[in-house]
């Protein structure tokens, strides 16, 4: 997994070329904030998921079911944001804050995987 911590006012598919270089993904799968000409052909057309923006004159195809296994993603994050300190842009500090998203990641996991009631936290 990777991930870039970007400014708040700085527009999130400016960073996913550099996330995907040197990444063999079989599927890009994103919803329509990145569907631009350069995610879409460095993805291959074929690979790229991403629901086309409204905008477009021609919209391109996309596989609509498995679009729709982009809400666990967003599920995820989610659940991040009940620990009550790790919400998007929200602690000052990056290394506080990855390091909060993936003790919350690792938790959230933990508990999926192994089927345990985990202990409630307050950060």
């Amino acid at each position: 997994m990777r991930f870039v911590l970007s400014l708040a006012q700085c527009a999130n598919y400016t960073n996913a070329l550099d996330l995907m270089e040197n990444f063999d993904f079989k599927t890009l799968l994103a919803d329509k904030g990145y569907d631009s000409h350069d995610i879409v052909y460095y993805a291959g057309s074929d690979n790229a998921v991403i629901s086309p923006r409204s905008m477009q004159k021609k919209p391109r195809k996309f596989d609509a079911a498995l679009y729709k296994e982009r809400t666990l993603v967003e599920r995820m994050f989610n659940k991040l944001t009940h620990f009550r300190r790790v919400a998007p842009r929200d602690d000052t500090l990056a290394h506080a804050f990855l390091f909060l998203s993936s003790f919350g990641c690792i938790t959230h996991n933990t508990k999926v995987n192994l089927n345990v009631d985990m202990p409630k936290m307050t950060i």
